[in-house]
């Protein structure tokens, strides 16, 4: 199964896409570093179970450090990657000019871990650290933001992501997210 194989402990049965290991490693995260905590899942057709899986905190951080190993070769391979409406959330911001490197976001498509962001212009990044019109209500800090991404590397080792362009205007709520895959690669170089 599945698990077994992102523990190191069975053969491959399918080519995994990068959506589905990021998917993967967000499911294990509740359990992951509660010591102690176990998850049960089972699978069923109808009212006939088929399997039933008991994952434990650590089973499930084996798995997760697989899977980034995982990941981070996938996007090892390509070495410069424009991404077009790429959607992101501010994981980590920080309001002083003295903290620099602080301001951190997720593309779940990409990777699980927050990243350092970059902006190309200035107007982007104001856009993206302020109240948004149709929101008005909502901090800027719990909004969806769909932009065309650069991910920068050294060392083959994702490092940051450069916002190229941000369309303010398809900006939404977490909520409002159908858990589509919003992510199209544009090109390799």
């Amino acid at each position: 199964n599945s698990l077994e194989f992102f523990q190191g402990k069975a053969e491959k049965k399918k080519e995994y896409s990068n959506n589905e290991l990021v998917r993967f490693h967000s499911f294990l995260s509740p359990i992951a570093y509660e010591i102690g905590s176990e998850m049960h899942c089972s699978t069923k057709t109808g009212n006939i179970t088929n399997n039933t899986y008991y994952i434990s905190s650590s089973d499930s951080r084996v798995a997760q450090n697989y899977l980034d190993r995982i990941i981070e070769s996938k996007n090892q391979e390509q070495l410069s990657t424009v991404y077009t409406k790429a959607c992101f959330q501010w994981a980590l911001t920080s309001f002083s000019q003295n903290k620099i490197g602080l301001d951190k976001i997720v593309i779940d498509n990409i990777s699980p871990k927050p990243l350092k962001v970059l902006f190309l212009n200035e107007s982007d990044k104001i856009s993206a650290t302020s109240n948004n019109l149709n929101f008005p209500n909502i901090n800027w800090q719990d909004l969806i933001y769909v932009a065309d991404v650069e991910v920068c590397r050294t060392g083959g080792h994702l490092r940051a992501y450069k916002i190229i362009k941000l369309y303010t205007e398809e900006t939404f709520l977490a909520e409002d997210n159908d858990d589509e895959n919003l992510l199209i690669k544009t090109s390799n170089s």
